[in-house]
């Protein structure tokens, strides 16, 4: 009796609209259309983002989804658009990485971030810049730890911003 090979695809990122799976988020935000979902896997990926599409980006419930941004140039991730909702994260960083751990870009509005966790960035761990009034913006359940230099989180310029249970 013998066992037929057996494999199984597994795409760490899938877009819950179109059905795609992709190895790195980045590349899925950037194949993304507006208003998509991405599910992100509990696994840890080493990379920065650019999201400029509204999207929404789902870590896992469990918690166990990490954005690895040692060693890594540039903003964690940068926010580049209205309407984009991030949630279930975990922002690993050290005191190397001098950029912020999220920043965005005046402008936007209609921001959600919902259980993110920076750990140990260098620098302000969440920078938010210029939010519009056209839309809330949330900032929920949040928590940024054993960072450098600068603030948990800095609003700058930024109106109908609503936080809950942030600790920092």
């Amino acid at each position: 009796f013998a066992c037929p090979a057996v494999y199984a695809q597994f795409s760490p990122v899938v877009n819950l609209n179109s059905g795609a799976g992709f190895i790195s988020i980045q590349a899925a935000i950037d194949s993304a259309s507006s208003g998509d979902t991405l599910d992100l896997a509990a696994v840890s990926f080493s990379e920065s983002l650019k999201v400029d599409r509204p999207i929404t980006i789902l870590g896992s419930s469990s918690g166990g989804t990490l954005l690895d941004i040692r060693g890594i140039g540039g903003y964690g991730i940068q926010l580049d658009a209205d309407n984009i909702d991030i949630e279930n994260l975990i922002i690993l960083s050290n005191g190397d990485h001098t950029e912020y751990a999220i920043h965005s870009e005046p402008g936007i509005s209609g921001l959600m971030l919902r259980d993110i966790r920076v750990i140990g960035n260098g620098r302000t761990g969440i920078d938010l810049n210029g939010l519009d009034p056209d839309e809330i913006n949330v900032i929920e359940g949040c928590e940024v730890v054993k960072c450098g230099t600068g603030c948990g989180l800095a609003l700058s310029g930024c109106q109908n911003v609503q936080i809950k249970d942030f600790l920092s």
